[in-house]
């Protein structure tokens, strides 16, 4: 038959649902140039090198899609009957714009695949005498198959280079005379084809001014390291900041010598706008747009080196924490606490100079960078300068909220590079100090000393000793059997062996005899002696551990008032005053457990 010359018997066949990531595969491994898609064993669709190329251009997501998404679903067939001249069969093909042509035998099954590509071929290559063969009639007639072959070659890869979003682009080396240009440049960089053609240098015209000189050098080095991939600013001709990717290639001949420059140019600016996004996340906060620790870590490295060239100045870091800000939170919601941050860090920025660097650690605390100061005045004066702008209240839903806030300052020392941890150094001091400001009262600063640290650390300590001492003690172990004195105790009973119980006489002048007792607390440290209330009381208040401590205060005073009645019942009824932390009345328990120590007395 004349179709056996020319026709695939074999073609490949697929499902629909076959991923396009596996049809590219099977494309290449196999060279094939396109595949028959099958569903419920009926052909319904073409899967060619086009549309794979297609696909991959203009979806951000083929690697999903199946091949039934971009395949060309407009199949004509021809039955194999219906062909008796090649001739007349390259006409069908031209006229319905047919590259791959499905041969169909009786009840449309598919016999085999016919491409306009090898049809011309055989015509233009082979002369057979077969009688179903008709010869080329005239060399005319043979130039112009070629000529059409050549066209559709042509018009397909125009075809695959128009659908393509990126700019296609190859130039004349040294002239930059252009050699082809693809539609696409009118969508990457604004300005249409004939612009181009029209001005050689437009390329470079269009370069961001403050990209465009290191562009153009970078340009250079492409004759001598032959590729080049570079990312810069574009302007559009509204003014627009777009970003691109450019990659290029030098085509050189067999003795080296430059023939042109191919490149492809991406619009990165969605991809660019991302990566900025990201980066501006990463060192700022997300809910006042302030600085973060990440960003502040990287200012005072910077701010460190800048002091050591510059001797003379000094530079400092405010550690602010807002002045009952809980109080905010829980009784107005924290929706109305995080509009509160927003506006303050709007005050803290107005009072920020172009130099420094405003803040925000979390939660109510900032921090801000003072550089190139000439003096310490200077830091106090941008101190008070914050405690004015917090003068004004704050309106937020018609409500008048006043804001204070404690501030510790923490100079920067020329050496602090030589520890490795001097930034988590220099805002611990400037935090230890704010501090020292907040116990003073609403709305103070307090500058870092030495001192400040030595006592910070003693106080930890009192609070790491309190916890290992009280730790295992519950209420039920303060009964009477275990607050006996501790020369009464049993020697292996060691909850609360180091605290001890003075009493203190509380002595009429009018009968000149004793009418009770003031119970107090103290604190034998088994290596640091007796430490006073005023060292380890406040800490106790602080951490809650009060609580405890007053609860065994108070069990062994009512025991041991319990002991001197019977002991002396010739006195008048003696009087047992106990201090008790005002934590207690803001905790469940305390009424119970008084009567749980009085029943054990019974």
């Amino acid at each position: 038959m004349i179709l056996d010359w020319l026709m695939d018997t074999d073609p490949l066949t697929v499902t629909a649902d076959l991923p396009v990531t596996d049809a590219i595969a099977s494309l290449n491994q196999l060279q094939a140039s396109c595949l028959l898609v099958f569903e419920s064993h009926q052909l319904v669709g073409i899967f060619t090198e086009r549309d794979a190329i297609k696909a991959v251009a203009t979806a951000e997501n083929w690697g999903n899609l199946a091949i039934a998404d971009v395949m060309d679903r407009n199949v004509t067939t021809l039955s194999e009957s219906e062909v008796s001249d090649l001739f007349q069969l390259l006409e069908f093909v031209r006229q319905n714009r047919i590259s791959y042509l499905p041969i169909v035998a009786e009840q449309n099954q598919v016999v085999g695949l016919v491409s306009q590509s090898r049809l011309l071929e055989v015509l233009s290559e082979r002369e057979i005498e077969n009688s179903d063969f008709r010869p080329y009639q005239t060399l005319e007639e043979h130039l112009r198959i070629n000529e059409q072959a050549l066209s559709l070659s042509q018009n397909r890869i125009e075809s695959i280079l128009s659908s393509v979003e990126d700019v296609v682009w190859s130039i004349a080396p040294h002239t930059s005379q252009l050699l082809y240009i693809n539609a696409a440049t009118e969508n990457v960089y604004g300005r249409s084809i004939s612009e181009f053609i029209q001005n050689l240098n437009l390329w470079q015209d269009v370069i961001h001014p403050d990209d465009r000189e290191w562009v153009l050098q970078a340009n250079q080095l492409l004759y001598s390291a032959g590729r080049q991939d570079l990312e810069y600013r574009i302007l559009w001709p509204d003014g627009q900041v777009r970003w691109i990717r450019a990659r290029t290639r030098l085509v050189t001949d067999s003795n080296g010598d430059p023939i042109r420059i191919d490149g492809l140019t991406t619009d990165i600016t969605e991809r660019q706008s991302i990566q900025e996004q990201l980066r501006h996340d990463a060192l700022h906060d997300g809910l006042t747009g302030l600085a973060n620790r990440n960003l502040l870590k990287d200012r005072l490295d910077q701010a460190l080196k800048r002091n050591q060239r510059q001797e003379k100045k000094l530079f400092a870091i405010l550690f602010l924490d807002l002045d009952r800000f809980k109080i905010v939170n829980d009784s107005l919601g924290h929706q109305v606490g995080d509009r509160l941050l927003i506006e303050v860090a709007k005050r803290f920025q107005s009072c920020q100079r172009s130099q420094d660097t405003v803040a925000r650690l979390g939660g109510d605390e900032f921090v801000i960078l003072l550089e190139e100061l000439d003096s310490f005045n200077d830091a106090l004066k941008i101190t008070q300068r914050i405690h004015q702008a917090l003068i004004s209240p704050i309106v937020l839903d018609d409500r008048e909220i006043f804001v204070t806030a404690s501030i510790g300052i923490a100079f920067g020392s020329p050496d602090a590079d030589t520890n490795p941890n001097w930034v988590a150094a220099i805002i611990r001091d400037a935090d230890t100090a704010m501090y020292r400001a907040k116990a003073r009262g609403q709305g103070c600063y307090e500058v870092f000393s030495p001192f400040m640290h030595t006592d910070a650390l003693n106080q930890m300590q009192i609070e790491t000793d309190l916890r290992r001492t009280l730790s295992g003690s519950t209420d039920e172990s303060m009964t009477p059997s275990h607050t006996i004195p501790i020369s009464d105790r049993n020697v292996s009973d060691r909850k609360y062996v180091e605290f001890l119980v003075y009493y203190q006489p509380i002595f009429s002048l009018a009968n000149q005899r004793i009418e009770g007792f003031e119970a107090l607390v103290r604190w034998d440290h088994p290596t640091k002696g007796m430490i006073s209330p005023i060292d380890f009381i406040p800490i106790a208040e602080e951490t809650g551990l009060i609580v405890s401590i007053d609860r065994w205060v108070l069990a062994s005073a009512c025991y041991q008032l319990c002991l001197w009645r019977d002991r002396f019942p010739e006195l008048a009824p003696l009087t047992m005053n106990v201090n008790l932390s005002s934590r207690h009345f803001s905790e469940p328990g305390l009424i119970e457990f008084l009567d749980q120590v009085l029943q054990k007395l019974d």
